[in-house]
């Protein structure tokens, strides 16, 4: 997935629960959403250091629809949020690349 085309298709689906979270209001479901960031985590974040370059792309991608994505924005998608925020394939992985990126050093006690 190219870098534009992943920001495109991000951008209709923040758009896509954005609009579901305010016309459904109290019967709105995150799971359907949930499971579609969860399968592009683990598919498009990857180990491989050759896509390195691409993999931190992608991660800042998701990180700015999860940023659009906020409890106190969408305030329905609050558990999904905070599950996608802290998940094992999204934020130890963007914050060691962007240590990484910044020349920071770090040691966990």
């Amino acid at each position: 997935m190219q870098e534009y085309g992943c920001w495109q298709i991000l951008s209709v689906t923040v758009r896509v629960i954005q609009r579901d979270a305010e016309e459904k209001k109290g019967s709105f479901n995150p799971r359907p959403y949930f499971r579609l960031f969860i399968n592009w985590l683990f598919d498009l974040v990857t180990q491989d250091p050759i896509l390195d370059g691409a993999t931190i792309q992608v991660l800042i991608a998701l990180a700015n629809a999860f940023h659009a994505l906020q409890p106190l924005k969408v305030p329905a998608f609050s558990f999904a949020w905070l599950e996608l925020v802290s998940h094992r394939s999204f934020m130890p992985k963007l914050l060691a690349n962007m240590l990484q990126k910044v020349g920071f050093m770090f040691n966990v006690c």
